[in-house]
């Protein structure tokens, strides 16, 4: 249930902290007093889209609390710790933001999250029940909606198994129908795809082909350059005429040695020199092997480039080694399965069949189950209506039969209505006045209440179009509902008012230079005075406010009977 609800420098509201109680909480004042930008802001708080147009005036923004208290709601505290919120026992906090640059903040229990996220939660915590609504009833969508929502948690396992077999149904049905596709453009496609195997397989690319063929091209390019430098190396080494780097170093080795008998430390000079010419001599054998090998193997530089022109367009296409013999072996398996595409068909439409024999039955059983629960929920609803002053009143809920499988099975809903003895049933968009559709909308309401898991339910003006004996009736539906969750109606009507266990009273007042909104809490003698002053406005006589007190007094021995006590 909602605690309490903080708002500040909300449209007219410059700060108010108003606190609720568990069952009916009304709030009643004038038209233009504010309490649309009461129901505004709870609705920001809930989720609904908000603009910066919302700021008080000359304020930066606005920022609105609201404490719930969900002891009780497993479905929430799942819903929390689903999304990985850290979940208390008892308090759930949410803060909402808006700064004049259109900088949105929203918190939950000390978590920042976005716009979409609040809106889902706030759709499990609250239901809003405005003026508009009473609209949803000419909607088929809503009114099978609502049937359904009246199954037992047995029947609501048929709806279940309904849903599961249609979605594979759905799926299989879009699987075949893809594959079909694919049969008409499959020889085109074939036709691609045989290409580009072939491609692939003409050209054969290996691992690290291009990039060895790379080095050899970078090679033979500079082939001349390689011998001009094999033979100025070798001519180093030792120069036909005679002399060069070998014979050089044998003398030198032949001086370090007699060095050495007369003084020891040159030993390891002659060491390092007879280690050097072994070295050097090994450079001189390679280098010859090299230049032979150099100039008796063929020039293929045309055909190294051929083959790298080769592999370059084909990467190029492809993309790297990897990506096209991946590509080759995904080309081969999708060529492959168009090869065998009439038997998938086959496949397909056996299955789809068994799907649709399943469908069927599960089709037929959920029809029979809306056909009773239609039955019982019709009747429910019509003796509500008697009691809301329509005690000629006719109601049925309709289920009829379509031809083609659908989401939520093969049934169409339609809510039939009639107001008065002798009148054809008519659909309720067709026949039902403003009034009329806001008391059907109750009574429904008031069948539904344990099925809904509200832990809150506000009525905005539900009592539209009805006065008198009607408003009285409507009142002690609403205080039905609130025994199971907490309830806050907006109303201009005294009998509504009467029925209150919190009654809040929303007034305009102005300064000097501002006008603003300001919610009281009434007490007894506060509610005596807003009751009095519902009844008769400026009119008002010492006979209305003790007739504003008996009504209020009768009003509540009637809540406590109502509510067993």
């Amino acid at each position: 249930m909602l605690e309490w609800l903080s708002v500040y420098n909300f449209a007219l509201i410059e700060q108010v902290k108003i606190e609720f109680s568990r069952g009916f909480n009304v709030l009643t004042g004038e038209t233009g007093a504010g309490k649309s930008i009461l129901l505004d802001a709870v609705s920001t708080i809930l989720g609904a889209r908000s603009s910066i147009e919302n700021i008080r005036e000359t304020c930066d923004y606005y920022r609105i609390q609201a404490l719930f208290n969900i002891a009780n709601l497993s479905h929430i505290q799942e819903w929390l710790s689903e999304k990985g919120f850290e979940v208390t026992e008892s308090e759930l906090l949410i803060t909402r933001k808006l700064n004049k640059n259109g900088k949105n903040f929203i918190d939950i229990n000390g978590v920042q999250v976005t716009l979409a996220t609040l809106r889902e939660l706030g759709a499990l915590l609250v239901d809003m029940h405005a003026q508009n609504n009473n609209q949803l009833l000419v909607q088929a969508g809503y009114q099978l909606e609502l049937l359904d929502f009246s199954l037992t948690e047995q029947e609501q396992k048929i709806l279940k198994a309904y849903k599961n077999i249609f979605e594979q149904y759905n799926k299989a049905e879009k699987e075949l129908q893809e594959v079909r596709n694919s049969l008409r453009a499959r020889e085109q496609r074939m036709d691609i795809l045989r290409w580009q195997i072939q491609e692939i397989t003409n050209v054969a690319p290996k691992l690290n082909e291009y990039e060895q063929l790379e080095l050899e091209s970078k090679r033979l390019g500079n082939l001349e350059k390689i011998r001009q430098n094999l033979q100025e190396a070798t001519f180093l080494l030792e120069k036909p005429q005679g002399g060069g780097i070998l014979e050089d170093l044998v003398r030198l080795n032949s001086k370090l040695e007699n060095l050495a008998r007369y003084e020891p430390k040159f030993q390891d000079f002659v060491k390092s020199m007879q280690d050097w010419q072994y070295l050097i001599q090994e450079v001189k054998l390679e280098l010859l092997d090299y230049y032979e090998q150099s100039e008796s193997k063929p020039i293929n530089l045309e055909k190294i480039q051929l083959r790298l022109d080769e592999l370059y367009k084909l990467y190029k296409k492809y993309g790297s080694y990897e990506a096209t013999m991946l590509f080759f072996k995904s080309a081969q398996e999708e060529y492959s399965s168009l090869e065998t595409i009439e038997e998938n068909i086959k496949g397909l439409e056996e299955q789809l069949g068994k799907l649709q024999a399943q469908l069927e039955v599960k089709a037929s059983n959920l029809s029979l189950v809306r056909q009773k629960a239609a039955e019982k929920l019709s009747s429910a609803v019509q003796e509500h209506l008697r009691d809301l002053a329509m005690p000629q009143a006719v109601f049925k809920i309709q289920v009829i039969p379509q031809s083609d499988f659908g989401k939520f099975g093969r049934d169409d809903v339609q809510l039939l209505f009639s107001a008065n003895l002798g009148q054809q049933l008519r659909p309720v968009a067709k026949v039902a006045s403003g009034g009329e559709l806001s008391r059907i909308f109750l009574a429904l309401k008031t069948v539904l209440m344990r099925n809904f898991n509200y832990s809150t339910m506000i009525f905005d003006e539900v009592d539209t179009g009805v006065s008198g004996l009607t408003a009285q009736r409507m009142a002690e539906k609403l205080v039905l509902i609130s025994k199971t969750c907490q309830v806050i109606c907006v109303t201009h009507l005294p009998p509504v008012a009467c029925m209150a266990d919190t009654h809040l009273c929303i007034k305009k007042y102005q300064t000097t230079d501002n006008t603003m909104t300001q919610v009281n809490s009434l007490d007894l003698a506060g509610k005596i005075a807003e009751i009095s002053n519902m009844m008769a406005g400026d009119s008002q006589t010492d006979l209305t406010k003790d007739s504003a007190a008996q009504m209020l007094k009768i009003a509540q021995e009637r809540k406590l009977f109502l509510r067993g006590y």
